[in-house]
């Protein structure tokens, strides 16, 4: 079901919406899908509709940095005795070749239906290229770009799960995948032949491409499993800092903090941003042992401190590599509060990893609340502002480039004048 069919609204202006970690409670002026001004509350612009949401808390429209469209809602067609990582790799390659365009597509669009009805306004997908499968995910992500254009911004990543080394076609239809209009260069040298040759490949095809890289590395609870440094390397030494991005990064977790810290500050160096998946990563982490559980997460809070941004992902929903559906980024920052024992003074971060600063591992401008941005905003059926990762609160209503859309019925929904 396609939800781009509701109603849409232009707004003029926006009226006692609650912004920020103090919870300022401002109105909003909005002209071409644009803020064009933010004032104390009282000042309400004159003339066209104008969205008075009664103190609820009011976000940048939330981000996706990291999901799986393709292999969403697929554990009705895998083994149920699926077992980690490399199972559900193996589990996942077995069943590509059935996908059509048509099975993509649904499945990609119940994720992206309830993605926009949670407020996410910005996503980064991963197609898998593959000699199985072919092209089929890229070509429905980049019809699914178009058809949903008007309700998310949707970033494809070119993305050879199965590594591109193993088998020259792959990088074959890499280059095709590039050539058809992917965004950004997808990596997984876990699951590749030689990670390291497998991180030059990503580099050099990103630098031919001339498009930022995406790369799933260091997922293990193993702390001398990790090839973070030669990403590191390879950014500085080819002038793609500010352009990379690192998923799951486990293993620094797993890390002493001296060797952590090192390698935290050299990302920041790089400006290497990092993509934490907290459902998945906590899902897969841990496996073989016995008692103490790993928790399975990067060291997000370390890292926003050294200054690197930090995305939360949902990533996988329904497969192997996730069995829940947990299509809400807030929900993620919500499972980071307790993953990671962030404190009340954290709380703002963690929201700032699924909204600006969210953005800024994909290398956007951060779109805070402010006169100039762009009117991409999601209303919260909240009236303070750590409820929303705290809570994980209902979304009221979603404003796409100042177009308003109910998303819920609520017992007071906004007035709209």
């Amino acid at each position: 079901m396609r939800a781009s069919a509701e109603p849409a609204r232009q707004l003029a202006g926006i009226a006692n919406a609650r912004v920020g970690p103090e919870g300022r409670l401002v109105d909003l002026e909005l002209r071409d899908g644009t803020i064009t001004a933010v004032r104390d509350a009282g000042a309400q612009p004159a003339g066209g509709a104008v969205l008075d949401v009664a103190g609820r808390v009011v976000l940048p429209g939330l981000v996706d940095a990291h999901v799986h469209l393709d292999k969403a809602h697929i554990l009705d067609r895998l083994p149920p005795d699926v077992d980690g990582l490399p199972a559900a790799i193996r589990a996942t390659s077995a069943i590509k070749e059935t996908f059509t365009a048509e099975d993509v597509i649904a499945r990609s669009e119940r994720v992206l239906e309830s993605l926009v009805r949670r407020g996410v306004t910005t996503v980064r997908a991963h197609a898998e290229v593959e000699p199985g499968a072919g092209l089929v995910s890229v070509e429905t992500h980049l019809a699914l770009r178009e058809r949903w254009a008007d309700r998310v911004d949707l970033e494809i990543v070119a993305f050879a799960q199965e590594g591109v080394l193993r088998d020259r076609r792959t990088a074959e239809l890499m280059d095709e995948a590039m050539r058809l209009g992917c965004d950004v260069v997808g990596v997984c040298p876990y699951a590749d032949v030689d990670g390291t040759a497998a991180i030059d490949d990503g580099f050099a095809r990103a630098e031919q491409w001339d498009v930022p890289l995406d790369l799933h590395l260091d997922f293990s609870d193993d702390p001398a499993v990790h090839l973070v440094d030669d990403v590191v390397r390879a950014t500085v030494a080819r002038g793609f800092e500010g352009r990379v991005a690192v998923g799951h990064m486990t293993s620094l977790g797993a890390m002493a903090p001296q060797d952590a810290q090192r390698r935290i500050e050299a990302l920041a160096e790089a400006r290497v941003g990092v993509i934490a998946l907290p459902a998945t990563d906590l899902f897969l982490s841990g496996r073989g042992v016995d008692r103490a559980w790993p928790r399975g997460l990067t060291r997000v809070l370390e890292l926003i401190d050294a200054g690197v941004d930090v995305a939360l992902a949902t990533n996988n929903h329904g497969n192997a590599f996730t069995p829940v559906a947990a299509h809400d980024p807030l929900r993620m920052a919500w499972l980071t509060v307790l993953m990671t024992h962030a404190p009340a003074g954290r709380w703002a971060d963690l929201a700032g990893a699924v909204t600006t600063m969210a953005r800024r591992v994909l290398g956007r401008a951060p779109g805070d609340i402010t006169t100039g941005a762009t009117a991409d905003l999601v209303v919260l059926e909240a009236g303070v502002p750590s409820d929303a990762v705290l809570v994980a609160p209902a979304t009221t209503g979603v404003i796409r480039r100042g177009r308003w859309r109910a998303t819920a019925p609520v017992a007071a929904p906004p007035a709209l004048a």
